[in-house]
């Protein structure tokens, strides 16, 4: 196992100024043991800031990465012990 911390903070990542105040809704994501869900109805549109919140309602620990199209990392919500919640706004 391999674990690392540290920053490559440039300031070319547009998510690094997004707030609380610019997000467009919250799309909620309930974690259980090897399966992740959310509102099938969710519609987001292009620009919009969007709250993504993941839940821990399982009995282990998960955490939730985001990957862009290219599959590099853009953001994650870091790992959740059963009954807490992360969010990342994207």
């Amino acid at each position: 196992m391999l674990s690392a911390c540290g920053s490559d903070d440039t300031d070319d990542d547009p998510t690094d100024a997004l707030s609380p105040e610019d997000v467009s809704q919250t799309v909620e994501f309930m974690a259980t043991e090897y399966e992740f869900g959310a509102d099938a109805s969710t519609t987001i549109v292009a620009g919009e800031v969007v709250r993504f919140r993941l839940t821990n309602v399982g009995e282990l620990d998960h955490e939730m990465r985001v990957l862009d199209e290219n599959g590099q990392l853009t953001d994650q919500i870091e790992r959740l012990v059963p009954g807490a919640s992360g969010d990342v706004l994207l």
